[in-house]
């Protein structure tokens, strides 16, 4: 049974029952969604499952994996930091990057405790580990927009790059099945904040204009 029928399969095994719940074992204060939120968010990411390809799968999975652990995020904060005209984009993105951090995978995911579809439906088949944290709001989704708005407020020419690639990350969480449509965004909202936030800070120093900020 190839990937689409696989899926075909799963949606039409999920109408009549129970939604299965896959959930760690210390969860005992989950907030119960709304039935039709749910509903109408497993719909959006049943039909992106049937847009699956072997060479969606591969650039997907390769994708979110920039996004893993904030690895390019952090690595690319630290490349801007190590040179004196891009420093201070290199500490609005790590910055940015703490921040976010704390307030998604530290704050909002224990606070939200919202289950992830790849718990809730099990028949879905998986191109990635499935994770272990809760999913509300997408880390992925908060940690690249932070960073890629950091750095587009400093250098919106080089940064439109950085803001498509947070964006494609970001669908990929949809597409891999481990989000929900609102967790990415609110994740990239968060995100976005975060990022003018620590930018607007670094222009009140008066090392930023906003037109540009130290070249790259």
């Amino acid at each position: 049974m190839g990937y689409n029928e696989t899926i075909r399969a799963a949606k039409q095994g999920s109408r009549g029952r129970e939604t299965r719940r896959h959930e760690p074992q210390n969860n005992t204060n989950r907030r119960e969604e709304e039935p039709q939120v749910e509903q109408l968010e497993f719909q959006i990411l049943y039909f992106l499952q049937e847009l699956h390809t072997p060479l969606l799968d591969g650039l997907m999975t390769a994708v979110t994996f920039l996004g893993t652990g904030g690895w390019f995020w952090i690595g690319t904060g630290l490349l801007l930091l190590a040179f004196p005209r891009t420093r201070l984009t290199g500490i609005c993105v790590l910055a940015s990057l703490a921040l976010g951090f704390l307030a998604g995978n530290v704050c909002l995911k224990n606070l939200a405790a919202r289950a992830r579809p790849c718990w809730l439906d099990t028949a879905v088949p998986m191109l990635v580990p499935v994770p272990k944290d809760y999913s509300f709001p997408s880390g992925h989704s908060l940690i690249g927009f932070a960073g890629a708005v950091s750095i587009w407020r400093m250098h919106p020419g080089k940064g439109i790059w950085f803001l498509a690639l947070a964006g494609l990350i970001a669908f990929s969480r949809l597409y891999l099945f481990v989000h929900f449509p609102t967790d990415v965004l609110a994740g990239a909202a968060i995100g976005t904040a975060l990022g003018y936030l620590v930018t607007a800070m670094a222009g009140k120093s008066g090392k930023y204009k906003g037109k540009g900020g130290d070249a790259i």
